[in-house]
C-alpha cells in the first residue's frame, strides 16, 4: 500500500507595515515575486486603490462591525500586503492587525531610524509629483519650495505612534513580528550585511520555496533605496530647523 502524499503548506501571507518613502515599495516588488502569493495594488487601503472604501466607509459611519467584516473578507484572501500606516485613520489599522492575525499573516515592519530623510523626501514628492525614479522636477519647484516644519514634525509624530500602536497590539494579541531599519538594508555596510539581515527575514516568514539566494536579493536593493534625486532636497530652506525639531520626537522602536 502506497503511504499518502503530504501537500506542502502554503506560504503563509505577509503585510509590510511602513511609511511613505521607506523602500517598502521597491523590497515588496522582490518579495512577491519571492512568496509564490497573489499580489495586490501597493498601498491598497489608500483612497483611490482597490480596498480604499474601508477607510472610506469608516469615516462616514464609524461602523466597528461592518469594519471587522470587511477586513475579515479581506483577510481571508492570502496576498502580500504593503500598507503605509499613515495613510488611514488609527482604527482601520488596529482591526487590520486583528483581522490579519486572525488569518495567519506574517507581520513585517520596513522603517527609519532616523526620520529626517524621508520627511524630506516626501516633502520633495508633494511639491514636485516625482515619485519614482526617472522623471526629474524642475528646479523652480524646488527653489520656490519652503519646509513646513511644524506640519512635517507632526506628521513624523503621528507615524511613529501609529507604527508603535500597531506593533504593540500584535504583541498583545500573541503575533510574532519582524522588523528592519531602511539603514540597515538599503544603507548597509556591506551586501554581505544586508543579505544576513534578509536570511533572517526569510528564516521568519517561513515561506517554501521561490525564496532565492538572500545574497541575490541584497544585490537587487542596497544602495537602491532612493530615485536619484536625494540630493535636490537637501538644501530646501528650513532642513536644519526640521533637524533640531525632530530631535524631540518618539522614534518607533520594535523591542
Amino acid at each position: 500500500m502506497t503511504s499518502a502524499v503530504t501537500a506542502p503548506a502554503p506560504n503563509a501571507p505577509l503585510i509590510i507595515w511602513t511609511l511613505q518613502r521607506t523602500g517598502g515599495t521597491n523590497l515588496t516588488a522582490h518579495l512577491v515575486q519571492r512568496s509564490g502569493l497573489p499580489s495586490v495594488p501597493h498601498e491598497p487601503f489608500n483612497g483611490d486603490r482597490n480596498w480604499g472604501y474601508v477607510a472610506q466607509n469608516w469615516q462616514r459611519d464609524r461602523d466597528e462591525a461592518a469594519l471587522a467584516t470587511s477586513l475579515r473578507e479581506i483577510c481571508a484572501r492570502p496576498t502580500v500586503i504593503k500598507h503605509c500606516v499613515e495613510n488611514v485613520p488609527s482604527a482601520v489599522n488596529l482591526a487590520l492587525a486583528r483581522a490579519s492575525v486572525q488569518a495567519g499573516f506574517k507581520h513585517f515592519f520596513l522603517y527609519r531610524r532616523d526620520p529626517l530623510d524621508r520627511l524630506l523626501s516626501l516633502h520633495f514628492a508633494k511639491v514636485t509629483g516625482v515619485w519614482g525614479p526617472g522623471k526629474q522636477p524642475s528646479d523652480a519647484a524646488l527653489q520656490a519650495s519652503v519646509l513646513p516644519v511644524d506640519s512635517l514634525v507632526a506628521h513624523e509624530r503621528r507615524c511613529a505612534s501609529e507604527l508603535g500602536s500597531v506593533w504593540h497590539l500584535l504583541r498583545e494579541l500573541g503575533a510574532s513580528s519582524q522588523a528592519l531599519a531602511f539603514e540597515d538594508l538599503y544603507q548597509a555596510p556591506s551586501l554581505a550585511v544586508a543579505a544576513e539581515r534578509l536570511t533572517a527575514l526569510f528564516a521568519y516568514l517561513g515561506w517554501q520555496g521561490g525564496v532565492g539566494d538572500a545574497m541575490a536579493l541584497a544585490q537587487d536593493v542596497v544602495g537602491k533605496g532612493n530615485q536619484g534625486t536625494r540630493h535636490k532636497y537637501q538644501e530646501f530652506a528650513g532642513r536644519a530647523e526640521l533637524a533640531r525639531a525632530l530631535e524631540a520626537v518618539p522614534r518607533f522602536t520594535p523591542d
